[in-house]
């Protein structure tokens, strides 16, 4: 490895460092060592949340609506460790959600409509995902783009999200069904 190269990496290392702090001064939150939020400038936190450890925000490198954020995480919400948010179609994470470990949140998938084009080519599709308040998220599962879950939901370890959920549901599975409400 080069002089330059290790030098590039540790100013990398450092100014992610320095985002990191002032992100958490700015909104008062905790944002763990490993964790990563590629274009900040395109996240909006409320106070009280917490960023485990190795998790990736990638709040996408446009903005779908300049006058708001691609990504919105609101009071008092927990993103476990090593979760990934591609908020590039826009995700919105209501007020006290709890995401367990492993968690994935994508509002941006790949078309694969031709097949004289590979995948990787095609162009991706967006779609926006809401997770409404008092979300509780297990671990390991996966949340689609165009997704709704309702209030006060409970998503169950490993499911795969691939339509709405509506409020007080408990849904588990591949995909993800209702199990039961919670009323």
């Amino acid at each position: 490895m080069s002089l330059r190269n290790l030098y590039q990496q540790l100013k990398t290392a450092l100014s992610w460092q320095y985002r990191r702090a002032k992100l958490c001064q700015r909104y008062g939150c905790v944002i763990e060592p490993g964790s990563r939020i590629k274009f900040p400038e395109n996240i909006l936190l409320a106070e009280d949340i917490k960023i485990g450890s190795g998790v990736l925000i990638h709040c996408g490198d446009r903005r779908v609506h300049p006058e708001r954020a691609n990504i919105i995480i609101k009071k008092n919400s927990y993103i476990g460790p090593n979760s990934i948010l591609f908020g590039d179609g826009e995700i919105e994470i209501g007020a006290h959600c709890e995401i367990a470990p492993g968690v994935v949140i994508t509002s941006r998938q790949h078309t694969f409509d031709r097949i004289d084009i590979p995948i990787r080519h095609q162009p991706s599709s967006f779609a926006k995902i809401v997770i409404e308040n008092d979300v509780w998220i297990g671990c390991n599962a996966s949340i689609l783009p165009g997704v709704t879950i309702g209030k006060s939901s409970i998503i169950g370890a490993g499911a795969v999200v691939t339509r709405d959920i509506p409020a007080y549901s408990i849904a588990m599975g591949i995909p993800a069904k209702v199990i039961r409400q919670r009323k």
